[in-house]
This record gives structure tokens, sequence and C-alpha cells, in this order.
């Protein structure tokens, strides 16, 4: 039975849409808008490269999960976050504490721990226009720079799991 599990044909990365960044800021009704920034794979049996479409999808709610359940109705296909390297949070979200959302990014279990936190000072909109020109993903391109950058003055390297970390010591 162990061999049988798995995707069979690519059939079920197709029904996937993968979330490679997630955005977090605050409307002016003090509601928590989420920005998705996804791939959705398209593989076929017969071909051995693949593509995807790139997408961004929106929600908005009271709480947290609330604005990732309402993003999610609007996605066609199921949205996975497990390879989400980016969780970047308006200055505005940051403002009123990011404690707030860290108890859902802890718990949700197909969340990755290893997501690096970032704190943008700007518009996240323009943020996702610039960046939706460009061919790496946003998530990605943010990993790669962390890991490229090495030690500097004007950045904190975190991510969830060294914030936790931290956050009880």
């Amino acid at each position: 039975s162990l061999l049988l599990s798995g995707c069979y044909s690519y059939r079920d990365i197709n029904k996937v849409i993968f979330v490679t960044s997630m955005l977090i800021d605050m409307n002016e009704n003090d509601n928590i808008v989420v920005y998705g920034d996804t791939l959705r794979p398209y593989r076929d049996a017969g071909e051995s490269s693949e593509r995807g479409q790139r997408g961004f999808y929106k929600g908005e709610g009271k709480s947290l999960l609330e604005a990732i359940a309402n993003m999610s109705l609007s996605a066609s296909f199921l949205l996975d976050f497990s390879q989400n390297k980016a969780i970047i949070f308006s200055e505005k979200a940051a403002e009123g504490g990011i404690d707030k959302y860290m108890d859902y990014l802890n718990r949700a279990q197909e969340l990755n721990v290893r997501s690096y936190l970032f704190v943008y000072y700007g518009n996240l909109e323009k943020l996702m226009t610039m960046t939706a020109s460009n061919e790496d993903y946003l998530g990605n391109f943010l990993n790669d720079i962390v890991n490229k950058v090495g030690a500097s003055s004007k950045t904190i390297f975190m991510n969830i799991n060294d914030y936790l970390t931290q956050k009880r010591m």
C-alpha cells in the first residue's frame, strides 16, 4: 500500500494552488486583509517541463483565520501554504503588534515555521504590482535575498520559529 500512495499523472498537483508569500495588512475598518502571491502549477504527464501561472488572491476578515478562509473561498482550487517562504506585514499591521497573528501562524499545520517575517513600509498593493512583472515569485525572491545578504546592520533575520523561541525566552 505504500507504493500506491501519491499523485498519479500529476492529477493532484494540478488541483492545488501554492502560496509562495502571504501579505498581511489592516484596512480602515481595522479588518485584517490577507493577500496571497500564488503559483498554480501545470504539469502534464507527457511533458518533463513545468509551467505555472502566477496569481494574487485577497481575503478580508476580523481575524487572520477568517481572512484566510475568505481568501480560500475566492480560489478555484485548494490553497496550499506549505511552500510559503515569506510573511510580509504592512506598517499598519505591524504597529498593532504581530503577536495577534502569531497564534494562528504557529498553530496552522500546513504553514511553514521557516517562513521569514518581513515588515514593509509602504503600500502592499504597490509592492505586488512591482513584483508582478518580475519572473520570480515574491516569496522566493525574498528568500533568496535573505540568504544572499548575510549580516547587515539594517536587518534582523528572523523566521517564525526563531520569533516564537525568542518570545518564550
